[in-house]
């Protein structure tokens, strides 16, 4: 008898538990952007400057690289499965407690401080957590893809979440509904995600990963491309975080675009979504670098252009390419670095990855503070489009000198399956034998 040909692996959505995983991620990515558009929509009520609306935006990163900082240590240590649900239903407490105060007549910009901590916190933990329970649902080789997929959701979530606010809260296009209940509706996602994790199969999130914070640290400094990968994932990470928020207050406050700032959001989006579709089929080949690499430079350069615009259709023009390009560079960096990343190390890279882009996130909105209305909310964009160039630029510079070396990823076999995790978490059938 011949030779008999490998099991064939399963794509992602064909892995038990990753398609509720899938849903989960979306959920929670659009309750997070939900609560970041009532910073938006709660201007006429509160009546906050240009500065209030960029600390509140330093409130959100600060809550969020204290989450995925606490991370470090609980990424996989714990069941992933309990670390998210405990995680969002204190996310729905904390959304709900702000409504009945803010309905009560306290509401205040001190308020919007405090949520933002407090649920950015609880979402910065929840991020990583739900990187490694991906990692130990799918094999190996559709790892990268998985990732990517994995992110589809959150930028899907992201469509219910900011640019829905923005048209139904506030001076909204659809109900001009009071901005307090819109913390009620960032409470409803949170508490059906939680309730999702529940549809995870037994077995899912369950694994228990010994090691602290200097093993992840160790790892990633001793790896060429994970080390590459994660400064390039610190920076665009921190530049995309804070674009939203820039974008917000050069279209409000510069060229009064207070009715359409949920198209330019939209068409944002909607274009993510359909570069992370054909980054699906790139990212996991030896086109991923190029593509990735070439997505940060095409991504600087509109963000650069996005600054000179001065009215709505050159700017919404911009917004589309721009959602694409910077999509396919931030996913793709960290689909990437999770096929580059070892076992019963995911959460706790996920986490580093997590944290450079809130660190960088954070000194930029600090920087938003600093110039106060100095060219508002364009100075601060032309700013994420330099050091985007620049970083990518570095990372070119980096992978000329590591495209020829030997394929094996930094002492992790890039061909098997995850191996132990994959018997454990997610079973296949077994190959027959001669």
């Amino acid at each position: 008898m011949g030779p008999v040909d490998p099991p064939r692996v399963p794509g992602p959505f064909r892995t038990p538990g990753f398609g509720v995983a899938w849903l989960v991620s979306g959920l929670a990515g659009a309750a997070f952007s939900a609560l970041w558009a009532i910073q938006t929509v709660a201007i006429p009520d509160l009546d906050y400057s240009t500065r209030s609306f960029s600390a509140l935006s330093l409130s959100g990163h600060i809550g969020v690289l204290a989450g995925v900082t606490l991370a470090l240590w609980l990424g996989d240590r714990y069941p992933k499965r309990h670390v998210l649900r405990r995680c969002y239903f204190a996310m729905a407490s904390c959304s709900a407690v702000a409504c009945a105060v803010a309905v009560a007549g306290f509401g205040s910009v001190p308020l919007l401080h405090v949520t933002y901590v407090a649920v950015g916190l609880l979402y910065g933990l929840t991020t990583p957590v739900v990187w490694g329970l991906v990692a130990e649902l799918v094999p190996r080789s559709q790892l990268a893809k998985a990732i990517v997929m994995l992110s589809w959701s959150a930028i899907v979530g992201s469509l219910l979440g900011l640019p829905l606010v923005i048209s139904v809260f506030g001076d909204g296009l659809l109900l001009d509904a009071p901005y307090e209940f819109a913390f009620l509706y960032v409470a409803l996602l949170c508490v059906v995600a939680a309730l999702l994790t529940r549809r995870l199969p037994s077995h899912a999130g369950s694994l228990r990963f010994p090691g602290g914070f200097r093993d992840a640290v160790d790892l990633v400094i001793r790896g060429k491309r994970l080390r590459a990968l994660f400064l390039f994932a610190l920076v665009i990470g921190g530049c995309l975080a804070v674009f939203s928020s820039s974008v917000s207050i050069f279209a409000y406050f510069d060229l009064d675009l207070r009715s359409d700032l949920g198209w330019l959001f939209t068409a944002q989006g909607g274009a993510g979504v359909i570069a992370t579709v054909g980054l699906a089929f790139v990212i996991s080949g030896s086109r991923g670098w190029p593509t990735l690499l070439i997505s940060g430079g095409i991504g600087a350069l509109l963000c650069i252009a996005i600054s000179a615009t001065d009215t709505f259709w050159p700017l919404l023009a911009l917004m589309i390419p721009f959602g694409a390009a910077s999509s396919a560079a931030s996913l793709g960096a960290n689909a990437i670095a999770a096929s580059h990343t070892k076992l019963g190390y995911f959460g706790r890279v996920g986490a580093m990855l997590s944290v450079g882009g809130s660190i960088f996130g954070s000194a930029l909105s600090l920087l938003g503070i600093v110039i106060g209305d100095w060219g508002q909310g364009r100075s601060l964009i032309v700013g994420v489009g330099v050091v985007l160039l620049v970083a990518s630029l570095l990372l070119f510079r980096t992978w000329r000198g590591i495209r020829t070396e030997s394929s094996q990823i930094d002492g992790v076999d890039p061909t098997p399956s995850i191996g132990l995790i994959t018997e454990t978490a997610a079973p296949q059938k077994p190959a027959q034998s001669d």
